[in-house]
């Protein structure tokens, strides 16, 4: 688990950061195009289910540092979409399997709009 350092009030905290359960690329040419997706446990007792987060970013290298940023240039958008849409594959494929086995999970409605 990877260790994440943050400002809390002028304090520094430190926290340990759980790595992302599923996470896809695609080169653009000038970079790279990420989507990662994350479990989310949210309420309590018996209303506890999972539900998943998905983060986005754009990675190139400058020189000798690699960069990155939530920011898109119009040509990653296609790369982009494609890692959103293998991100919702994969999801939805895990949320069938757990329903199978049980478990519970949010999928923010089943209706597609």
């Amino acid at each position: 688990m990877a260790k994440q350092h943050r400002k809390n009030g002028g304090n520094e905290v430190q926290s340990e950061t759980k790595p992302p359960i599923y996470r896809c690329r695609f080169f653009t040419g000038a970079g790279t195009v990420e989507a990662a997706v994350w479990d989310k446990e949210i309420g309590e007792g018996d209303a506890k289910r999972i539900t998943h987060v998905v983060r986005v970013k754009r990675s190139w290298r400058e020189g000798k540092d690699y960069k990155s940023s939530g920011s898109f240039w119009p040509q990653d958008l296609l790369a982009l979409g494609e890692a959103l849409r293998d991100c919702y594959l994969w999801i939805t494929a895990r949320e069938a399997e757990l329903n199978k086995h049980g478990a519970s999970y949010d999928s923010e409605g089943d209706e597609p709009f």
